[in-house]
């Protein structure tokens, strides 16, 4: 038994370099293919008219909606840049899809929807949404929208199922591993009342956007994210037409080109071989970085859970406060929670909150005192101390 082990082993060392001496032999022709097909694009590529191009891009043409106090502005957005087509009251509900329709049929816009050669565009003006950034983890790029939806109730006063919000990434730090996001977002109720004006001028747009402070062009990406799917399924079909094309002229390409050295496709594949070593190797690091950032995601949830909300702290001080109390201001930093107020006693105050299943710590932030009626005006910090208290 001990004789056969080094025997099999020089036998398979034999078959691996058959099968790589026959792997090199017939790949052979794919690096030469390969230089001579992108000589040739290049140079066919200087041929194709720049209307052909657009449209094997899928550029299309976007007419934009931007409605404003009492009127609506329509847009022509192209690679020229952005053209007014009009503008219409929207007084009279009737008129004005009626304007709108003369407006798109003046300009051979109607058509050029119902073809796809031009898509609608909801475009919200800037005063209308709101600007925020956030600090990130790297490896958050790759679940970004899911990312900044959980994040942002940390953020802003709103959750992510209230706002129809855009991520853009603009700065990435690979030094100390951080990505700084810019979240542009508008709460629901207001996109719902621009989807509105839109309905009312029977125009059904593909997508929604922001337009930049101060101008009319877009600031962000599509908020309609079902939208960037449909797109990028649109490029995705475009993607395989072309690889198939590709695959065709190759094939007639390959029959005749004579079979060069062995040692030229050798080469080349090894260089390939290494190039997916390295990008396997890759991949594994960032997929180990989002296990990472989704096992501190549920660590977050869990810390979510545990800590009461605005409105059960909200509920607590109302309970304790008695009705002699009259508070002016109420602030919640963090686990502090500041309480601003006139009432009988003052110390009363301290003591009702430490009593409480919530608050804790309670200390005076000012000097008590006394206006000409005798009520004691207070300003008194609080922490949130629940699951501390037995």
């Amino acid at each position: 038994m001990e004789d056969h082990g080094p025997a099999r082993r020089t036998g398979r060392d034999c078959d691996a370099v058959a099968w790589n001496d026959m792997v090199s032999l017939i790949i052979a022709p794919v690096g030469l293919v390969t230089r001579l097909f992108r000589w040739w694009v290049g140079e066919l590529a200087g041929l194709v008219p720049s209307w052909l191009k657009r449209r094997l891009a899928g550029t299309t043409d976007r007419v934009v909606l931007l409605p404003g106090e009492g009127e609506a502005a329509l847009y022509l957005e192209s690679n020229q840049g952005l053209a007014l087509l009009g503008r219409v009251a929207l007084d009279a509900e009737g008129e004005a899809a009626r304007r709108v329709g003369a407006i798109l049929r003046h300009h051979a816009l109607d058509r050029a929807i119902a073809a796809g050669r031009a898509t609608l565009c909801l475009r919200i003006p800037a005063e209308r949404a709101l600007r925020t950034t956030m600090d990130l983890p790297l490896a958050a790029e790759e679940n970004l929208y899911e990312v900044v939806s959980f994040e942002l109730d940390r953020h802003t006063p709103f959750r992510a199922e209230q706002v129809f919000l855009a991520p853009r990434i603009i700065e990435r730090n690979p030094a100390t591993q951080r990505l700084t996001v810019e979240v542009l977002l508008v709460p629901r109720s207001g996109a719902e009342e621009a989807m509105a004006v839109a309905a009312r001028l029977h125009l059904e747009p593909s997508r929604i956007d922001i337009a930049e402070e101060g101008g009319q062009h877009a600031a962000s990406d599509n908020l309609l994210r079902a939208g960037g799917r449909r797109s990028g399924r649109r490029g995705y079909n475009r993607l395989v037409y072309g690889l198939a094309a590709t695959a065709a002229i190759l094939a007639v390409i390959a029959v005749a080109l004579p079979i060069v050295k062995a040692q030229q496709a050798a080469d080349e594949l090894a260089q390939q071989f290494a190039l997916v070593k390295q990008t396997a190797v890759e991949e594994a690091a960032l997929q180990k970085q989002v296990d990472e950032l989704r096992k501190n995601e549920l660590f977050l949830i869990q810390k979510k859970r545990e800590r009461p909300t605005v409105s059960t702290l909200l509920l607590e001080t109302t309970r304790i406060l008695p009705d002699n109390t009259w508070l002016s201001d109420w602030q919640l930093a963090g686990s502090e929670v500041q309480l601003l107020g006139v009432t009988e006693s003052a110390s009363a105050i301290v003591g009702l909150l430490e009593q409480s299943r919530i608050f804790g710590h309670t200390t005076f932030l000012s000097p008590v005192t006394q206006d000409s009626a005798g009520h004691e005006h207070f300003h008194v910090s609080t922490q949130v101390v629940q699951g501390e208290k037995s």
